[in-house]
């Protein structure tokens, strides 16, 4: 399949744009494809096509300059336009785009008719399809007002979650296309009518909200709005109204930080007169004085974020961050005029101190907090950032003291270990019970980056872990990796490895030991792994036996796999298995 005049379509710009198996699955759908057009419409090409499976589905890919631009199909995995059916179309514009029916553009199709006509036109349109009156509704300047539009678009929206078998939501991108509109309206329309237009909008959000997960994007859209309201100095009428409209826009998405410095709202809120902006964070507070701590705590945090010059009063934004538990609020306010009130709330709340160090070192208070961290060790992180301010300053011995200290439990609390994680995780015991640290392993990387012998400090653990369960498997991960296979076995001493080691490493530990000692263990695992019943444990049975090749003899390896063989003569698998690995 190469490229053509029609389209300019090749096969490699199509194939771009499609997985390979997708294209190989379209190939069956090619020959069925009708009602085929290709449509100019400015740079682009637009292709159309009916594919026929177990329902009809509507194709539609947009071509420009020969490239896929945008593709969609109406089958229950097509919106991205990237499914089987589109694969199908790509195919048959490659072979046969003769076979497309070329159309008129767009605009010439319109041009000549007038408003009597288009209206006709329109009106047919709804007859054969019902949903486009949301596209009609969110026409910009339509013949109704805008607030009068958005009633009437959320009041048609049609979900049944019973029948939402994709768990796809509601449609609502007829009204997400109106908030521009709405936008610019707060902008630029007389006041009155833009806050009808808002009511509108948070009135239908409202009216929806139980039945629709409607998403954060609306919300965005009505805080802005009404935002950009607040900047026009309305009226107290309005701007009490205004408010209020605010206050319920807080109930239907959580305002988060991330919407603030994200959608420009931040400078919308910089850009109101002070008195205003101190008008709207007591709106806030009073708002949320009677809500419970779970429904309080976001408002509390968008007030806390938006007045980061200092609008409120200190004792009182203080107040607020404990009540609420906004920590970094609550530190970030006290570091510069009283860092050792904000180090002691720092031990008190037990906040990583490396997710405070730019706001201390922003203040000129970094060394205070090394010193904290230096004083207080067993703090949730503090070894961490220690061993990271250290090794930033060239101070390679003390950073590693303090993984070698974090490492062998030297100045630490109890270790105890989760079973679900192979390379076991450093726990510390605290009042409420076990507090994750830091994984064993990243300590280690980092206990070897600092390290000017390894060999040495190497041996310092050996030390420390020897006799130590919880660190046996790491230990010997960590030998093995040295070569120091004979210290490896020495350590294991007489632990069973099957139940030291998981499989991998038990399998790289038992290739490390002579021959006469790696054998019963090979076997065993070897046993263990056939013992699994399906054809991944035979595999690695056989892959283990012809690793074990070099190090039991071959004559013993091929011994075992005959054994295998007698042991089960109808696990057809099994044989498959050891025949691919040579026995």
């Amino acid at each position: 399949m190469t490229g053509n005049a029609v389209t300019g379509l090749t096969e490699k710009t199509a194939r771009a744009h499609i997985d390979e198996r997708t294209w190989t699955r379209g190939a069956s759908y090619t020959r069925g494809l009708t009602r085929l057009t290709r449509q100019p419409d400015g740079d682009d090409q637009h292709l159309r096509g009916t594919a026929h499976g177990t329902d009809h589905y509507e194709v539609l890919v947009t071509l420009r300059a020969g490239n896929v631009r945008d593709a969609v199909c109406s089958c229950p995995v097509g919106g991205d336009g990237r499914c089987k059916h589109v694969a199908a179309l790509l195919r048959r514009a490659l072979i046969r785009p003769g076979d497309f029916v070329a159309l008129p553009s767009l605009d010439d199709l319109l041009d000549p008719l007038d408003a009597p006509a288009l209206r006709g036109v329109i009106r047919r349109m709804l007859d054969h399809a019902p949903d486009l009156m949301g596209v009609l509704l969110s026409a910009p300047g339509g013949g109704t007002g805008l607030a009068e539009r958005l009633a009437l678009a959320f009041a048609t929206v049609d979900y049944d979650p019973d029948h939402d078998w994709d768990d796809e939501g509601a449609d609502l991108s007829d009204i997400g296309a109106m908030t521009d509109e709405l936008l610019e309206a707060c902008s630029d329309s007389p006041i009155p009518e833009a806050l009808n237009a808002v009511r509108a909008f948070v009135d239908g959000l409202d009216a929806i909200h139980d039945e629709v997960d409607t998403g954060a994007d609306l919300a965005h859209a009505a805080r802005t709005a009404l935002l950009l309201l607040l900047g026009r100095d309305p009226s107290d009428t309005h701007r009490a109204d205004t408010l209020n409209l605010l206050i319920r826009c807080l109930h239907l998405h959580t305002w988060h930080p991330g919407e603030i410095d994200g959608t420009g709202q931040r400078e919308l809120y910089l850009n109101l007169p002070p008195e205003r902006r101190a008008e709207l964070l007591g709106v806030l507070d009073g708002a949320s004085e009677n809500l419970t701590t779970y429904r309080r705590a976001p408002i509390t945090r968008v007030m806390l974020d938006l007045d980061r010059e200092g609008l409120m009063p200190a004792a009182h934004a203080l107040h607020l961050a404990r009540r609420d538990g906004h920590i970094h609020h609550l530190i970030e306010r006290l570091i510069p005029d009283d860092p050792q009130a904000a180090l002691q709330e720092l031990s008190t709340r037990r906040l990583p101190l490396r997710d405070v160090h730019a706001a201390f070192t922003a203040a000129g208070h970094a060394d205070a907090l090394l010193r904290h961290a230096e004083t207080n060790p067993k703090l949730p992180g503090a070894r961490l950032y220690l061993f990271e301010q250290y090794r930033a300053s060239g101070r390679q011995g003390d950073a590693r003291r303090v993984a070698l200290d974090a490492l062998t439990g030297k100045g630490r609390a109890t270790l105890v270990t989760d079973q679900h994680d192979a390379n076991f995780i450093l726990y510390r015991v605290g009042p409420d019970g076990p507090e994750q640290v830091d994984p064993v392993h990243s300590w280690v990387d980092r206990y070897r980056e600092v390290s000017l012998d390894w060999a040495t400090d190497l041996q310092e653990l050996v030390t420390a872990w020897r006799g130590d369960p919880n660190r046996l498997a790491t230990l010997i991960n960590l030998l093995l990796d040295a070569g120091q296979n004979a210290q490896a076995a020495q350590v294991m001493g007489r632990c069973d490895p099957l139940k030291i080691l998981a499989g991998p490493l038990a399998v790289r530990y038992a290739l490390a030991l002579p021959g006469a000692e790696a054998t019963p263990l090979i076997l065993k695992l070897v046993t263990h792994a056939v013992a699994q019943g399906n054809r991944d444990g035979y595999r690695a049975a056989a892959t283990m036996l012809r690793q074990a090749s070099a190090v039991i003899g071959a004559e013993e390896a091929r011994s075992a796999a005959a054994l295998l063989r007698a042991e089960h003569p109808r696990r057809r698998s099994l044989h498959a298995e050891l025949g691919n690995a040579g026995f």
